[in-house]
């Protein structure tokens, strides 16, 4: 004799879960290939259009700003992943312990910023944006820099002064990084990786 496995209503449930799921999916898979495509513009030194990226994948740009929120989240979004991957690069590269690796990864991944083609072109191009991406909660690009860069303090934690806490150390770094890189006002200095790694060195001295 056939059994009943569940109500009618329990059916409808799990077909809308399931229903949920693959819209959260393809709602992920769409954030990615928009990010490829924003990483793509900016490292040919276009500008990076919601209008044009919606188009080149197909939807409309309601779709780009219900994934986003707009074009600062966008571009803070980007950065934040040019970032970590910049900041793993340094991590494979670097020699050595404690302090000394640090100092490393912290100086490649400032030098390799400082020296961009694409990143000093839209630093000139769009000094605002740039001010509120890198800088603001509308981007937090600051807010994810300084958690990669904890993230590395605490590879290394028995090397780090004991009075500072590996938050605010982080947070430090960041912030001597962006003054050495941009200035008071993005555009109106030149890098200073040289100085920056100097003012690093101190930081973490025990």
């Amino acid at each position: 004799m056939p059994t009943e496995t569940g109500s009618g209503s329990d059916r409808r449930l799990d077909r809308r879960d399931r229903g949920e799921s693959r819209r959260r999916a393809d709602g992920h898979a769409g954030r990615a290939r928009a990010l490829e495509a924003a990483r793509r513009r900016f490292l040919n030194q276009d500008r990076v259009e919601v209008r044009a990226i919606a188009e080149e994948l197909g939807v409309d740009r309601a779709t780009l700003y219900r994934w986003f929120g707009g074009r600062d989240q966008l571009l803070g979004e980007l950065f934040s992943k040019l970032t970590d991957d910049i900041l793993r690069w340094a991590k494979r590269r670097a020699t050595g312990a404690g302090t000394d690796r640090i100092v490393e990864v912290l100086r490649l991944h400032f030098t390799v910023v400082a020296q961009d083609d694409a990143f000093r072109h839209f630093l000139q191009a769009e000094p605002e944006t740039a001010a509120r991406v890198l800088f603001t909660e509308r981007g937090d690009v600051r807010t994810r820099t300084t958690e990669l860069v904890e993230e590395l303090l605490l590879t290394e934690r028995d090397s780090l002064p004991e009075a500072i806490a590996p938050r605010s150390l982080a947070f430090a770094l960041v912030r001597v990084g962006e003054a050495f890189l941009y200035g008071d006002q993005i555009g109106q200095v030149e890098p200073n990786v040289d100085d920056h790694i100097e003012i690093v060195k101190l930081l973490l001295r025990p």
